[in-house]
């Protein structure tokens, strides 16, 4: 096989996850690994990872062999908009919170007692346009309510090819002033390698990767250990990334050339 080129398009120039990913690489390839835009056009053994750009066309310039391109926009795209990936998941055995797009069947979870998340952005990222609602007075037009779930434990699984390659946990270094309602990083929750993720996280994980048919992302998943059940919040295409997790995913790359 003719050597392969990578070349990333971020979903954004300033992608953290893209610029470690690319360093990552550099580290096990012999060239500079570009950045493209969304519309770019693949070249002869150009691999393209499109990190998390639902925009991104994957044409090819014309008689261009040996193209590839992991994650294509139209299946990225189910990850973005948190609707469309409820929708996709619900005829599968992925496990997700109770739903609803109906703003009578969210405020009768609040009256039940149950907190329910409405969800004012559906393309949010850190916990932007969420409203908790644990009174029906409080539960407001969204589109798209989902209820609080019993759970302990946060995890995040990297998955590649359907295969769990790194594993990631929640974690809080100030019990005393977070907030369990919303572990985002603005409200103080960080994320460890130093985890053995439960099985039933990771099988879950899987489910989730193949369901999208994805060739990588990362899922977002809460754990109770009493029951043993995960249950999954959300897919990322375009993951944040550190030294660890992009070495991982540069490793699991740069094997499929060989």
């Amino acid at each position: 096989m003719a050597k392969v080129i990578f070349k990333i398009c971020p979903y954004k120039i300033g992608s953290a996850g893209a610029r470690h990913l690319k360093q990552a690489l550099e580290k096990l390839v012999s060239y500079p690994v570009e950045r493209v835009g969304p519309d770019y056009r693949l070249d002869d053994n150009v691999w393209l990872i499109n990190w998390g750009s639902g925009n991104y066309k994957g044409e090819r310039s014309d008689g261009a062999v040996n193209t590839k391109v992991f994650n294509p926009g139209h299946k990225i795209v189910h990850c973005i908009n948190k609707l469309d990936f409820f929708h996709i998941m619900q005829d599968t055995e992925v496990n997700l919170p109770p739903w609803t797009v109906s703003g009578t069947t969210a405020v009768s979870w609040a009256k039940a007692g149950k907190s329910v998340y409405c969800r004012g952005d559906l393309e949010g990222r850190d916990g932007r346009g969420i409203v908790i609602a644990t009174d029906p007075t409080q539960v407001v037009h969204s589109d798209l309510y989902t209820t609080g779930i019993e759970a302990d434990q946060e995890y995040r699984v990297h998955v590649f090819k359907h295969k769990p390659i790194f594993d990631l946990v929640k974690w809080h270094d100030n019990p005393s002033k977070k907030n369990q309602l919303i572990r985002t990083g603005g409200n103080g929750w960080q994320y460890s390698r130093d985890v053995v993720v439960p099985e039933a996280a990771k099988e879950q994980a899987v489910l989730t990767s193949l369901a999208l048919q994805l060739d990588f992302c990362a899922v977002d998943l809460l754990y109770n250990t009493k029951t043993e059940k995960a249950t999954v919040l959300e897919a990322n295409s375009a993951p944040e990334l550190g030294p660890w997790t992009s070495a991982a995913y540069a490793k699991e790359l740069v094997a499929l050339t060989k």
